[in-house]
């Protein structure tokens, strides 16, 4: 993912320069991408690389979100204006912010210090942010008061972490097909967001009906090597539509370029 070099330099501190360890891969500093998982041992076809439940998550279709926020403890009449906004500007993100917001209360701080550690493009100051942004954040304050938590909103969780937020989610979050529900699913992950896309990727993800929710397992599509970046594909090359089409959508949608061995031509 392409990020600033500032960010760069907290994500290596955070994650890279200890080369931080999970079960079958590491996390590491990929050249022009930040940081990703990389295989710390050969892995067979098939391997689990992780499994994982999101950290948060919002359907597709907006007929669904009352009963989303009412599951992540939020009372749907609460949050209607915010769910007004979403719909009527046709985004799904500051109802993810509002779902991640009510998960953090269990654990303030070390759930945004993990939120932290995500890459995330360069943020605007806070004057020059678009309206959307302030009045998003506006209404999130007001979904939130009848919670007793809108003070929050003018101290730790002001416009600039509302900001600094969208760019964390709008370059880590994933579409999935979740068992069970009509439409996909926008989800962001602490571990599992940090893999990388490429259109030969070597993982892919499966999610499961769980007691409460769901989960999602992460899998080897083919034998990957030790040393190997690890990826999965966050969009596919519709069949009508040419490579340059599609990497200028990766473009415009992640805001990076995709450098894998078919868009390459390699």
């Amino acid at each position: 993912r392409r990020t600033s070099p500032s960010i760069v330099d907290v994500c290596n501190t955070l994650h890279c320069r200890q080369r931080r360890q999970r079960n079958s891969q590491w996390v590491e500093a990929i050249a022009g991408k930040g940081r990703g998982l990389v295989a710390r041992k050969p892995l067979e076809a098939g391997e689990v690389v992780l499994s994982e439940d999101p950290m948060g998550w919002v359907s597709e279709h907006s007929h669904q979100w009352p009963a989303d926020l009412e599951a992540a403890g939020i009372p749907a009449e609460s949050s209607a204006g915010l769910r007004r906004f979403c719909e009527t500007h046709r985004v799904k993100l500051p109802l993810l912010t509002a779902v991640l917001t009510r998960a953090s209360f269990k654990d303030f701080g070390p759930f945004w210090t993990a939120m932290s550690s995500l890459c995330h493009a360069q943020t605007p100051e806070t004057h020059q942010f678009p309206p959307e942004w302030k009045q998003a954040h506006s209404l999130l304050r007001e979904t939130f008061r009848p919670l007793g938590a809108a003070p929050l909103f003018d101290d730790g969780l002001n416009e600039q972490w509302f900001g600094q937020l969208q760019s964390i989610l709008h370059i880590n979050c994933m579409r999935l097909q979740v068992p069970a529900r009509s439409g996909s699913v926008t989800a962001l992950f602490r571990e599992a967001s940090m893999l990388n896309h490429a259109c030969d990727a070597n993982v892919e993800v499966h999610t499961h009906q769980v007691e409460g929710g769901w989960t999602a397992t992460f899998r080897t599509v083919r034998p990957v090597m030790e040393g190997e970046e690890l990826s999965i594909q966050y969009d596919r090359c519709g069949e009508q539509e040419e490579q340059s089409e599609f990497q200028q959508r990766i473009m415009f949608n992640y805001g990076f370029e995709c450098t894998c061995t078919i868009c390459l031509g390699n």
